[in-house]
């Protein structure tokens, strides 16, 4: 996700793991993994 600062990031974070728990979806952070998962979805290969 992104948001215009740190702030509207932390906020639109919170909604999404709130929005997350209601439906019984696990989610995983990947801060700091942004190439492992562009990597793992090319067809070409690459692990996450």
């Amino acid at each position: 996700m992104s948001a215009r600062n740190p702030r509207e990031l932390d906020a639109a974070d919170q909604r999404l793991e709130s929005l997350a728990d209601r439906v019984g979806v696990t989610l995983t952070p990947l801060k700091g993994k942004q190439t492992d998962g562009l990597a793992a979805t090319i067809p070409l290969g690459g692990t996450a």
